[in-house]
């Protein structure tokens, strides 16, 4: 029998409600990314202030609104995001890599923003919250 590899077994997990995904293919190299500013980056508008640091060089390539916070956010795609994700999906069908998700964000915001980089699912089948 081989051993695990995977670095899921050298994390220990406090909240009993977090489920780790199984391995998509035997051994492949786990990469684990930050949702926020490896992406995209987003701005939430502030009742009093309107959108901090909103960067007025360019428009956002993306809006939406999140009804649980009625928030308006503001998305801006990070240079070169469609090809690295289009290269993480190849190294995902060809078995190199399982990439994963993670934010500290609410679910709702989550799912928003995986809409919009992966919505088909193909990159990140396993995010964690």
């Amino acid at each position: 029998m081989k051993p695990n590899k995977r670095i899921f077994k050298h994390l220990k997990i406090n909240d009993k409600h977090v489920m780790l995904p199984p391995p998509a293919k035997e051994n492949p190299f786990t990469v684990f990314f930050e949702l926020d500013d490896i992406f995209v980056h987003t701005f939430l508008c502030d009742e009093n202030f309107g959108y901090m640091a909103n960067p007025g060089a360019k428009d956002p390539e993306h809006e939406f609104f999140l009804k649980e916070t009625r928030q308006p956010v503001l998305v801006y795609e990070r240079e070169c995001m469609r090809e690295f994700l289009d290269y993480l999906k190849q190294q995902r069908m060809e078995g190199h890599i399982e990439p994963i998700i993670f934010t500290n964000g609410q679910r709702f915001y989550a799912d928003h923003l995986l809409e919009i980089i992966d919505p088909k699912r193909d990159v990140f089948e396993h995010v964690l919250y």
